[in-house]
């Protein structure tokens, strides 16, 4: 089964993105295969998100790895049929190797996107496991993107930073961030500024916990 992200397209059919052979591809109901993103040379191409925003529009996010120090994020619209609907848009300009795991992508109540996204170090040749998270985000449903000015940090001496960080918007209207660490508990943090600044992490204390 192909992995990907699928989408309810308003007349009742499926639309399915998908990657394969290092390219992005789109079909509905598993017909008529249109290949978005093409495969290039010396490049790793992965899908990371397809949200159905507020305003309607479709909006994919994908990765473009082009060594281990350099993996960048971008966006760009789809249309109902599944094929592109405009420019490319760079999420981060600057050289850097992150990682956006499936699905990450949340828009907010208010319409603010939210983009969570590790940094790791590869620039010596082998890529440092130890992960920092940074926060992207957009008020114009993806047209743009900036970076959240706070760096996420880790528990103290751990050896491998934040990892797997997904954020929820919550009734109260504060962002909760999961992530994981070392010991592969979860640890939790908050943002009261729609995702901007964040509080400190701490470990998420489960139900037998007293």
């Amino acid at each position: 089964m192909r992995e990907g992200s699928t989408v309810d397209l308003f007349d009742g059919r499926l639309l399915r993105v998908y990657g394969e052979s290092n390219r992005i591809l789109s079909t509905i109901d598993d017909t008529n295969v249109v290949e978005l993103v093409p495969a290039y040379s010396d490049c790793d191409i992965l899908l990371s998100s397809v949200l159905r925003l507020q305003s309607n529009r479709l909006y994919m996010v994908y990765g473009v790895k082009r060594s281990l120090a350099d993996r960048r994020y971008f966006g760009q619209y789809l249309d109902e049929e599944g094929h592109l609907d405009g420019a490319v848009v760079p999420i981060m300009l600057d050289e850097g190797y992150r990682l956006v795991e499936k699905d990450r992508l949340i828009q907010l109540e208010q319409g603010r996107l939210l983009l969570p996204c590790m940094l790791l170090d590869g620039s010596s040749g082998q890529l440092n496991p130890f992960a920092l998270v940074l926060i992207y985000y957009s008020d114009d449903e993806g047209e743009s993107w900036d970076q959240a000015p706070q760096i996420l940090m880790g528990p103290l001496l751990s050896m491998l930073g934040l990892k797997s960080p997904s954020l929820i918007e919550q009734i109260d209207g504060r962002i909760l961030m999961l992530a994981s660490s070392d010991d592969e508990q979860l640890y939790q943090c908050y943002s009261i500024d729609k995702g901007i600044t964040w509080s400190q992490i701490i470990k998420k204390r489960s139900h037998n916990d007293r």
